[in-house]
């Protein structure tokens, strides 16, 4: 009897500890579990839009937004030239209601913006008995659509700001050798010219509403026995190419 409440008390005891342990896994698993390793690698290096491994470019981006490019500056003015007839069209279409001052359009520069600003240097006169001429920049602004608008007449100054003078008369540029576009002016202007043979040698030329060429010429008669002698032959070419001989004298 003894034995059997011995092996009864056991068993009640077992089972007992097993319903205990399966009601704590139950409730708390954290000394069952085996531990977890948690690992984190070092963060990929973006560029600005999310690219990994892009090599950051000098401030290109900056929080994810594109640098905003600089707005593109206005170049100067080109070179100075003589006028085209396109030139001259847009100055006497924009200068036509000036009154009181007349206005002749010696060079031109343009400058490219939204659009184009032709800069005329002119010779101006006042239109009453007496008056000077003076020199003008004359600043013309011709939009996108063709419409023209006067936006500035100045005083033509130099590079050190000096108010630049009217060309005195002769004021020719630097004496050159004949090219062949100015053999083709002299020979044009000179076809008809008799008695005399003109041989050019030189030229200066002078920047007016046109040019004008002054060629230094060897010229010789016509004539058994001629001396040549030197000669300035004159021509004047105006805007639309139209030649004439307007002086020739001698060299002095």
């Amino acid at each position: 009897m003894k034995k059997h409440l011995t092996l009864f008390l056991s068993l009640s005891l077992t089972t007992s500890l097993m319903l205990a342990g399966c009601t704590t896994s139950n409730n708390d698993t954290s000394g069952d579990l085996p531990p977890v390793a948690l690992s984190f690698d070092e963060p990929e290096e973006l560029d600005g839009v999310g690219n990994p491994n892009a090599e950051a470019e000098d401030d290109e981006f900056v929080l994810g937004f594109q640098r905003e490019e600089e707005p593109m500056m206005s170049g100067g003015y080109g070179e100075v030239r003589n006028l085209t007839d396109e030139d001259l069209a847009v100055f006497e279409e924009a200068m036509a209601d000036v009154d009181g001052v007349t206005y002749v359009p010696l060079t031109v520069s343009t400058q490219v913006v939204a659009g184009t600003n032709y800069r005329f240097l002119c010779n101006a006169t006042g239109v009453y008995p007496g008056a000077e001429p003076t020199l003008k920049y004359v600043t013309i602004y011709q939009d996108l659509d063709g419409n023209l608008e006067v936006t500035d007449i100045t005083d033509a100054d130099d590079d050190n700001g000096n108010t630049v003078e009217p060309p005195m008369t002769g004021g020719y540029g630097e004496v050159r050798n004949v090219t062949d576009e100015d053999l083709a002016v002299f020979e044009e202007a000179m076809a008809d010219m008799d008695g005399v043979a003109y041989v050019p040698l030189s030229v200066s030329t002078q920047v007016v509403a046109g040019t004008n060429y002054r060629f230094l010429c060897s010229a010789t008669g016509v004539y058994p026995g001629a001396e040549p002698t030197l000669k300035f032959v004159t021509i004047y070419q105006d805007l639309d190419g139209n030649l004439e001989v307007t002086d020739i004298e001698d060299a002095e």
